[in-house]
C-alpha cells in the first residue's frame, strides 16, 4: 500500500488551486507519471530534495511529492515553460552567435592592422634597401679617392726624403772634401813656415814663387774654412 496513500499526494499537489480553478491533477495517472519522472532524475544523479532514511528513487520521489517539493505543471503551465525556454535557448545562441560574430569582426580587423603593418614594414626596408644600394657606390667611390690620395701623398713624402737623404750624403761628401783641402794648406803653409832662412836671400824669382805659394795655400785654407762653415 502506498503511504502516503494517492488522495493525500493528489491533496498536497491541489492545495495551492484556488476555488473555481481546475485542479492540476484528477487521476492516480498523473501522480505516477509525476513520481516516475522524478525517480529517474534521482537514478540520474539529481540529489534529494529532503532528508530521508530511504534509499529507493521511487520512494524518495513520493516523500518529495508529499511534502510539496515537487511542482506539477499543468498542460498550460507546461506550455509556457516550453516556451519560456525555447525562449531562453534562442536568446543564448543569438549572444553566443553575436560574440562570435565580435570575435571574428576583432580578428578580421587585427588581421588587417597586421597586414598594414607588414606592407609598412615591406615598404620601408625596400625604401632601406634602395637608399643602401644608391650609397654604397658613393662611399666606395670616396673611400677609393681617399686611398689614392694617401698613395700619392706617401710617394712624395718618400721622394722627398730620398732627396734630402741624397742632399744630406753630397753636403757630407762636400764637407769631407774641404777638410782635405784645409789639411793640404795647412801642410803648406807649414812647411812654407819652416823654410830654411837662407830661402830669404834666393834669386827674386824664387822668393816670389815661394810668396806666391804661400798666398795661394791661404786662400785653399779660407775656402775649406769657408766650405766647413756652410756645411
Amino acid at each position: 500500500m502506498l503511504h502516503p496513500s494517492y488522495s493525500d499526494l493528489m491533496k498536497v499537489v491541489n492545495s495551492e488551486v484556488e476555488p473555481g480553478e481546475a485542479p492540476i491533477v484528477n487521476s492516480r495517472y498523473s501522480i505516477v507519471m509525476a513520481t516516475s519522472k522524478r525517480a529517474r532524475q534521482l537514478v540520474a544523479g539529481d540529489e534529494p530534495l529532503i532528508e530521508t532514511s530511504k534509499i529507493k528513487p521511487l520512494s524518495m520521489a513520493v516523500d518529495e511529492l508529499g511534502q510539496g517539493k515537487i511542482k506539477i505543471l499543468t498542460e498550460g503551465e507546461i506550455v509556457k515553460a516550453r516556451e519560456a525556454m525555447a525562449a531562453a535557448l534562442l536568446a543564448a545562441q543569438n549572444e553566443k552567435i553575436k560574440e562570435e560574430e565580435a570575435a571574428a569582426a576583432a580578428a578580421t580587423a587585427e588581421a588587417k592592422k597586421a597586414a598594414g603593418a607588414t606592407a609598412t614594414a615591406e615598404a620601408v626596408a625596400e625604401e632601406a634597401t634602395d637608399e643602401a644600394g644608391e650609397a654604397e657606390p658613393v662611399e666606395v667611390e670616396a673611400l677609393e679617392a681617399e686611398v689614392a690620395e694617401a698613395e700619392v701623398a706617401a710617394e712624395e713624402t718618400i721622394v722627398a726624403v730620398e732627396a734630402e737623404a741624397v742632399a744630406a750624403v753630397e753636403e757630407e761628401a762636400v764637407a769631407e772634401e774641404a777638410v782635405e783641402v784645409a789639411k793640404e794648406a795647412e801642410a803648406a803653409v807649414e812647411v812654407a813656415v819652416k823654410a830654411p832662412a837662407k830661402a830669404k836671400t834666393k834669386t827674386p824669382a824664387k822668393t816670389t814663387a815661394k810668396a806666391k805659394a804661400v798666398e795661394i795655400a791661404e786662400e785653399t785654407t779660407d775656402t775649406a774654412t769657408a766650405d766647413e762653415d756652410e756645411a
